[in-house]
Formats: C-alpha cells, structure tokens, sequence
C-alpha cells in the first residue's frame, strides 16, 4: 500500500515493491512534491486533479487516498513554500538539448567511418526527429488557453508525459500500413525505450516479424506485449467495456495475435488456448469464433469450423470463405456453394489467391487493397488446410469462380463497387445494388440458379438458363 515519505527537501508518494529476481523489497517512487504550495493544492482546491494526476500515472496501485492525505499534511514542513517549476522545466530540457547536440556534433562521419556506422545505424530515427523538429517549430507560436495552459506545478504536463503522444502512435500506424517496416520498426524500438510501457509498439514489432515470417521472433514480442499490456489496466473495468478502453486494447490484441501466430507456426492447441482466453477472460466471443474458424479447418475439425464461422459470418464477409470450405467438408455443398459465392463476389481477389491464380496486376483502389489483404491474410491462416487437406475444396472453389455466370456475377459486383466509389452521394443506384449483391440472400438465389444451369447441362437439354442481375448495369 502506499504511503508518504520525507526525502531531503521534498515528499514522495512511493509504495513498495519485491523484486522478482531479489526477492527484495524496493521503494517506487509514484509521485514527488517539492513545494508548501504543491501540498497544499494537493490536499485543497487541486485535490481531484492530484489524484487523477497520480491514479493516471499509475493504474496498477491501489491507493489509501486517506493515509496519504495524512502523510503529505504530516511532511509539510520538510518542504520549501515555493519551487521553481518553469526553471527546473526549462533546464531539464537545455540539459537533454545540449546532451544530444554534443553527442550528434562530435559524431562526424567525415573523420571517423565508426560515426558513420553509427549514423547509418540510427539514420531512421534520426529523420523522424528531424521532421519531428520541424513540425514543433512550425508550431511553437501559441496563445494561451483554457484547452493548453498547465497549473504553476506542471502535473498536466506530468500527465502527458506518461503515454506515448497519440501523433506518434498514428506515425508508426502509417509507416507500417505503407509496408515501411524499417522505419516503422526503429520508431517503434525509440518510443519502447522512451516509454517501456508502450504495449503498442511491441505488438507492432510483433505484427512485422510475423508478416516477414519469423513467427518465433513474433510470438516474443507478442508476449512481451501481454505482459506489458497487462500492466495498464485501470483498477475498475468491466470485461465487456475492455475493447472500448484505451488502456485495455492492446492486451486484447497480443492475445488475438497470438493465437493467429500460433496457428500459423502449426500450434492448433495452443491457438485455441488463447481463443479461450478471448472469450473468458475478456468476454470477446466474436473475436474468439474469428481466430477459430481457421484454427479448426488447419486441424481438421469441420463441424467446430462451420460453428465458429456461422457465428460470426453475417457480421464479417470475409468468414464467408471459412464457412464455405468447412461445409464442403461436411459434405454440405449446396450451402458451401452458397457461402463461397458471397465470399467470392465480396473478395474476387480473395477468391481467385485462394484457388491458385496468379495476379496479373497490383490493387487500384482501397476497396482492392482491402481484398488484396484479406486474401493474403486468409492464406496464411489457412495454409495447412489449403495445402493438406483442401484438394476438393480448393477444387470447388476453382471451378465456381470459372463458371461463365459467377464470372459475371463477379464483374458486376466490381463494376457496382466502382461506380458507387466514383459516383458517391449523386446516385443511391449503385449502393443499392452494391448492398443487394452483398447479402447471403443473394448469393442463395445465384446458388439455386446456378444449380439448376447444372442439372440442365447434365441432362444434355438446350434450354437457356439466365443468371439473376437486376439492377443498375441491367436498366442500361
């Protein structure tokens, strides 16, 4: 529990902690006040912000709000009245300044090849921050107010200083969205150092060694992101509200991106032990039928597979696939059908990787660059069913999408999205359509006439059988 000390000429908040190698314990300093006035606001008109201040800094601590009050009130007079608050901030920041240009001065690649070495080591975080610098001096003329003036004891600016900036978590979400893994990792690994409890930025370096396949490499960093992560939580959070809250995400990603990775390396089990987890521990049962779908077509558990998929299937499209593959397993291949059709006219290009063709040409558009993933996504995730157990279902799926009517169905399903893409708030046509074409209810009604164009060619009778397409493209 923590409690009050005097230290020298200030008063420190700490609590108690055993070291797990030492066994030892040790002090942690939570907070430290250096002036008569500071405690003063902290026990009177500032005593709200204070704790808020604190509990912000420090969510894994149980704190006696009580005993401390007594504490401070008790080490007052150890205390100066007043504290120079702005000069101690501005020389903290000349000192860094001043550090970190000597150190970038007499690193001179032009007289030692080992400065050179160095340079070229740090090269990414080094132009980071020279944009970083330009960006803050282009900014550093600013008006004072109610939304960005701190109080006489900085504890806004203490606040701040705990999380990572939100504009350099979004930069290291750009540079590895636009596949800049070099850059994205350096800066991952700087704000790690700056921050060790950036949860985030291990998940990141996670995400990158699993996309360049080095699923062990992933798995540790993932971890590591567990670990910390856990370490966020704020003291009273219901499971439910766990994906809504800032602090609580990035646990829940380590554990969904652990269980992905592990079935990726052939560790079905211990995939599923974390898609457990998901769902007891952080009531994401969604997200737990997700992960499993192709955790259980990897394995071979069809009726598992087709639960887990149907579950989720109405919420994400992409499901439809998964779902479709363990029907044709269960022999259900009517409803197969049904499902890998609306797979396929959501992700043509999904579609198309999954059954082996080679694309002839890269993503145009974002709706293309998101089909383009989901199927580099899905192969990955079902890499030991595509490639030891699906030689009927990835057969099925090929002749499908060959057939003349699904590769129309498939052209104007594209067509649709295309123009409702360029045409956006003129005409509603193409987004009813698009909407219509992207029902399972569609795909049902293409699937029964698809089944009868079957019968009829099987019967050898000339009788002209027409795909259903009602709609905009039909109308011109």
């Amino acid at each position: 529990m923590p409690y009050v000390r005097a230290k020298g000429n200030q008063v420190c908040v700490v609590h108690g902690e055993r070291d797990p190698t030492t066994k030892q314990v040790q002090q942690r300093v939570l907070f430290t006040l250096y002036s008569q006035a500071e405690a003063l606001a902290a026990l009177g008109g500032g005593r709200d912000h204070f704790r808020r201040t604190v509990e912000a800094e420090h969510p894994d601590v149980k704190i006696s709000w009580k005993k401390i009050d007594a504490g401070i009130s008790e080490h007052m007079d150890v205390l100066p009245a007043l504290y120079p608050y702005q000069e101690q901030a501005e020389t903290e920041f000349r000192q860094a300044l001043v550090h970190f240009t000597k150190e970038l001065l007499v690193t001179d690649p032009q007289n030692l090849v080992t400065s050179a070495r160095l340079l070229q080591a740090h090269h990414h975080e080094l132009e980071y921050l020279r944009d970083l610098i330009d960006w803050r001096l282009k900014l550093r003329e600013q008006d004072e107010s109610e939304w960005n003036k701190d109080n006489p004891f900085f504890w806004r600016a203490s606040l701040w200083k705990r999380e990572v900036p939100s504009a350099s978590c979004e930069k290291l979400g750009t540079l590895y969205g636009k596949g800049e893994h070099d850059k994205a990792s350096a800066l991952a690994r700087l704000l790690i150092d700056a921050w060790p409890n950036f949860a985030i930025g291990h998940n990141y370096l996670g995400l990158m060694a699993r996309d360049s396949g080095d699923l062990n490499e992933a798995i540790a960093h993932f971890e590591r992101g567990l670990a910390v992560g856990r370490t966020l939580f704020p003291k009273r959070v219901r499971k439910d509200e766990w994906w809504g809250n800032h602090d609580t995400r990035p646990y829940i990603r380590s554990l969904i991106w652990l269980a992905q990775t592990h079935n990726r390396r052939g560790d079905q089990g211990k995939a599923l032990s974390y898609c457990d987890r998901l769902e007891k521990e952080c009531a994401q049962d969604i997200t737990a039928a997700t992960e499993r779908g192709p955790v259980y077509l990897n394995a071979g558990l069809w009726e598992p597979a087709v639960k887990a998929a149907r579950y989720i299937v109405n919420l994400y499209p992409q499901e439809s696939f998964t779902l479709g593959f363990a029907l044709y397993e269960t022999g259900e291949h009517d409803e197969a059908t049904v499902y890998l059709l609306h797979g396929a006219m959501k992700y043509p290009r999904t579609a198309r990787m999954l059954t082996g063709t080679k694309m002839r040409t890269k993503p145009a558009s974002y709706d293309e660059a998101e089909d383009h993933n989901t199927g580099v996504d899905l192969l990955r995730d079902i890499s030991q069913y595509l490639g030891a157990r699906a030689r009927g279902g990835k057969a099925f799926l090929k002749k499908l999408v060959e057939r003349e009517q699904v590769v129309a169905l498939i052209d104007e399903a594209e067509t649709v999205r295309m123009r409702w893409s360029e045409e956006r708030g003129t005409d509603r046509k193409w987004f009813d359509r698009m909407t219509e074409m992207g029902k399972i209810e569609f795909a049902r009604e293409q699937a029964t006439v698809l089944s009868g164009a079957s019968a009829v060619k099987s019967t050898g009778k000339n009788r002209s059988i027409r795909v259903v397409t009602r709609g905009p493209l039909e109308a011109q």
